[in-house]
């Protein structure tokens, strides 16, 4: 009886997840995973206001803006706004990419890997998905002198935000595939 709890242990879920986590693994992940998102989304989306993102989004700013600039845009940056000839655009914590890293963060984590392969997972992802949204925000700015409002903002607004969202997975994807094979 034991030996055939054993093996049902074992089993692997069906469908996708089957293929990640073992059976009796995916409830706790999954609700592993909403526990710790309940606690970093929030931190994430409604510190807006707080005056400690200043130097985060002054240094994004900042960053973007001299990116920028290496590529040929006319750009200055002034505190956490870059000015452009044709616009001005203005990095607020939703620009440094904090939400997409706490769903990023809260996956790495809810993962049954060891703590160190955890860790690892979040410095990839951070390296990753910043790197990521530098180039976004450069892409932002080079569409914001090439196009009118309309293209624009639907650049900024949705192809962007999907494509982050694509790195976002592909950064975990990879890491997952890296952490399991040395597992």
């Amino acid at each position: 009886m034991s030996q055939k709890r054993a093996i049902v242990g074992q089993e692997r879920a069906s469908g996708f997840a089957g293929r990640l986590l073992p059976r009796n693994s995916v409830r706790r992940v999954a609700v592993t995973f909403v526990l710790i998102l309940a606690v970093l989304l929030p931190l994430a989306l409604f510190s807006g206001g707080w005056s400690g993102w200043d130097p985060v989004t002054r240094t994004v700013a900042a960053t973007a803006g001299a990116c920028a600039r290496f590529l040929g845009i006319d750009a200055t940056v002034d505190g956490s706004v870059i000015r452009l000839p044709s616009r001005s655009l203005s990095v607020d914590p939703q620009c440094t990419a904090v939400d997409l890293l706490a769903v990023y963060a809260a996956i790495v984590l809810a993962y049954p890997l060891p703590w160190k392969k955890r860790l690892m997972g979040l410095a990839l992802g951070v390296v990753v998905l910043q790197a990521a949204n530098l180039g976004r925000l450069v892409g932002v700015a080079w569409a914001s002198e090439l196009l009118t409002d309309r293209p624009f903002y639907f650049i900024h607004d949705y192809l962007f935000e999907f494509g982050m969202v694509f790195v976002a997975l592909m950064a975990w994807a990879v890491w997952l595939s890296l952490a399991r094979r040395t597992a």
